[in-house]
């Protein structure tokens, strides 16, 4: 069993019970398959529609983050790193 950080879990917990369509890529999921890899982080890929974009927004101002919109989401080829540090 991987020792998923709170933050992260909880963020998962809520695109679950929003019925958000991502998949966890990267390391996480590298490691869950049994091949440990420690980045620090965790990687998703959203479905890139507008529902599911507004669903992803609202579980991050769930997590009280301060958004204005879906936009940013849906812009093709684009990487949005969200970090508290």
């Amino acid at each position: 069993m991987l020792n998923i950080p709170k933050d992260f879990r909880e963020f998962i917990e809520l695109l679950n019970e929003n019925s958000v369509r991502y998949l966890v890529v990267g390391g996480c999921a590298v490691a869950f398959h049994g091949l440990p890899r420690s980045t620090g982080g965790i990687d998703f890929f959203f479905d890139r529609s507008a529902e599911n974009a507004r669903l992803v927004v609202r579980c991050l101002q769930q997590l009280g983050f301060i958004l204005s919109g879906i936009s940013g989401f849906l812009t093709e080829c684009k990487i949005k790193r969200i970090s508290n540090v």
